[in-house]
């Protein structure tokens, strides 16, 4: 709506009045590969510019667009596979988790 034909303050319905203070939705920003190298230095760079676009994208998927969140799936690669590739679940197909790999 334009400032002219902007409804008064008292004829907005519940849903108007909150969605004016919502924030906009911004659109995620994730790393390019040269910089996951610098904060997974162990990571082979062809790994990151393989596998990193593969979980930016799930992270949108499923919303998780933060920078907190990106630093904690950042560090659980880190941790978890510090070559940045999926990996065969130590136990592999005898565990109750089985096919489900990392």
């Amino acid at each position: 709506m334009t400032e002219e034909t902007k409804k008064p303050e008292d004829q907005k319905t519940e849903e108007e009045k909150k969605s004016e203070n919502r924030p906009a939705e911004e659109e995620a920003t994730y790393p390019d590969a040269e910089t996951v190298k610098l904060i997974i230095p162990s990571a082979p760079i062809d790994n990151i510019k393989k596998y990193a676009p593969l979980v930016f994208r799930e992270m949108g998927a499923a919303k998780l667009t933060s920078k907190n969140q990106l630093i904690g799936i950042l560090a659980t690669i880190q941790v978890e596979v510090a070559n940045f590739a999926p990996i065969a679940e130590i136990g592999g197909k005898g565990e109750r988790y089985a096919p489900y790999y990392g």
